[in-house]
């Protein structure tokens, strides 16, 4: 309603609430870390972690994906937030987190070891999520760029 009365556009509000999204995601993939979910494949090198919280991960050493994507998360954050401090990619950085973050969370799920998410062709079911939100931003984006409407009222 706030953004409604002030009469924001729906594009610059949504570059407002962009950052905020890979900010927090990062701390509930650290969270994930903590808590044993989200866990990655089985490890025998390199940086690893056993894990005993739920059985599914049986003390197996496990890559630390969830660390990976907060990583990610947080570099995206940072990403954004300087766009947004120099005011560039107005009107699209929401539809620039979809299509980094998209991309991001297909690769990482073949890092993933917890498949009783749903595996169908090979691939689980936040892949085809990603897919999903990849083909939306770009479908966005060009509905933009050929049409030249680039801000709608709330």
């Amino acid at each position: 309603m706030y953004v409604r009365k002030k009469g924001f556009a729906l594009p610059e509000w949504a570059d407002l609430l962009a950052p905020a999204i890979p900010l927090f995601h990062f701390f509930g993939r650290i969270g994930c870390f903590l808590g044993g979910c989200c866990y990655g494949v089985p490890c025998s090198f390199g940086f690893t972690y056993t894990h005993n919280l739920i059985e599914q991960a049986n003390g197996v050493s496990r890559f630390p994906i969830q660390l990976v994507e907060a990583a990610f998360n947080l570099a995206l954050f940072f990403l954004l937030w300087t766009l947004q401090k120099k005011g560039k990619f107005q009107g699209k950085r929401l539809v620039l987190y979809l299509l980094c973050y998209s991309v991001g969370r297909f690769v990482f799920e073949f890092g993933r070891g917890d498949t009783y998410r749903g595996i169908w062709f090979g691939l689980s079911t936040s892949q085809y999520i990603s897919v999903g939100l990849f083909l939306v931003a770009v479908v966005f984006l060009l509905y933009q760029r050929f049409t030249g409407r680039a801000t709608q009222k709330l």
